[in-house]
């Protein structure tokens, strides 16, 4: 009986799919130095890439898989009610201006869109590239259904002369 190597985010997987054809040796075997070398050189420049943004609405980490590679984890931190209509535009601006960018060049590394499960799927880039646009329409339309705080207007008072 296997185990799911990776973990599943909120939105989509990104992972780097674990051996790749230039990680085989003539023999077939599976060349593990190289994995890593190649493992940890991706790691590093996802995690810059990570570092480049800010984000207020989402943690984005990187997890390591259970037997092999990484994922990257993407849950939103979106509040129950926005206080006010500007930090609900800030939410989408931060999917489009932020997250986005970022998904699309962790793609341009190697990261593609993953299923988990006893026997994952990986996709390949532009089928990535079409699911991390599908992802941030999904968050739009989640921050769309989240109510904004409207404070009523204050009692109007009588002048007493």
């Amino acid at each position: 009986m296997g185990t799911v190597n990776f973990m599943t985010s909120e939105y989509l997987t990104l992972s780097l799919e674990p051996f790749n054809s230039d990680l085989y040796l003539e023999d077939g075997e599976v060349n593990y130095n190289l994995m890593q070398i190649d493992y940890d050189e991706v790691h590093e420049e996802v995690n810059a890439e990570i570092e480049k943004y800010d984000f207020e609405f989402f943690d984005v980490s990187i997890e390591y898989g259970y037997y092999e590679s990484f994922s990257l984890m993407i849950e939103n931190l979106f509040p129950e009610l926005f206080d006010d209509w500007t930090e609900k535009q800030d939410a989408i601006k931060e999917v489009n201006n932020s997250l986005k960018p970022l998904l699309t060049a962790c793609a341009g590394l190697g990261l593609v869109n993953t299923f988990p499960g006893w026997c994952t799927g990986y996709e390949d880039k532009e089928n990535t590239l079409k699911a991390i646009d599908a992802a941030a329409s999904q968050m739009i339309r989640e921050i769309a259904t989240i109510p904004v705080y409207e404070a009523p207007e204050p009692e109007k008072t009588e002048k007493v002369a």
